[in-house]
């Protein structure tokens, strides 16, 4: 009878202890996040605004990701005017990892897939990710000079003051294309119809023709004066 209550307790301790490591490990799966897993809490907002070359390096946009959007009154350009949104340009949001190529310091994470973000007519796209490290590249257009240097953002970010941001904001620089000015065909020279006097006031012919005409007419008389006194 002893022997067999020892068995039931020996049954009943394995059991509890199988069931404790059971729920023990449910409950760290359940409290940990690995790297790459999904998350609505975490995204990537771009805003993009209308720049000219000369405004690149004097507006007040933050040079570097930040955790809140800028009002309307904090983007100007040097002048102190605001700046116009810019719709219609997009990026490409790639998950990367650190690699050991000093050329390439970041690789794309092996079957991750990249995704492609346009922005609105109010400058502004925004992407859901995972936590993670991602590339956001700006891409080629019609109505950019230059795309702006691709930009390495980690989900969350980590702040000097041991924070971490789980929304980044980012605001690309690059120069808009100027509008193309016409120029006007050159115009015809006209036909000139006169030589214009450029070498001052040329002499009247009129003196000249004058004196001519009289030493013909005295030479006339004086060949008819001539024959009479002959003919005698």
């Amino acid at each position: 009878m002893i022997r067999k209550k020892n068995v039931i307790q020996l049954f009943v301790l394995s059991a509890v202890f199988l069931l404790s490591l059971v729920f023990g490990s449910l409950s760290y799966a359940d409290t940990a996040v690995p790297s790459g897993s999904g998350s609505d809490d975490y995204s990537i907002t771009i805003i993009k605004y209308k720049l000219s070359e000369s405004d690149l390096s004097s507006t007040t946009l933050p040079q570097q990701p930040v955790g809140s959007a800028l009002t309307q009154e904090q983007a100007k350009d040097k002048n102190g005017n605001l700046l116009v949104p810019l719709g219609g340009v997009s990026y490409r949001i790639e998950q990367v990892t650190p690699s050991n190529d000093a050329s390439n310091p970041f690789q794309v994470v092996p079957g991750s897939t990249s995704q492609t973000i346009t922005t609105d007519s109010n400058g502004q796209a925004t992407v859901k990710l995972p936590q993670g490290i991602y590339r956001v590249t700006e891409l080629s257009s019609q109505t950019l000079l230059h795309p702006a240097a691709p930009v390495i953002v980690q989900l969350p970010m980590g702040l000097s003051n041991g924070q971490s941001l789980n929304q980044v904001f980012i605001y690309p620089k690059s120069g808009v294309v100027s509008p193309s000015v016409t120029t006007p065909p050159p115009s015809k020279d006209k036909e000139i119809t006169r030589i214009p006097h450029t070498a001052g006031t040329l002499p009247s012919e009129s003196p000249l023709f004058g004196l001519l005409v009289g030493v013909i007419i005295v030479g006339m008389i004086g060949t008819i004066g001539i024959k009479p006194k002959l003919l005698k």
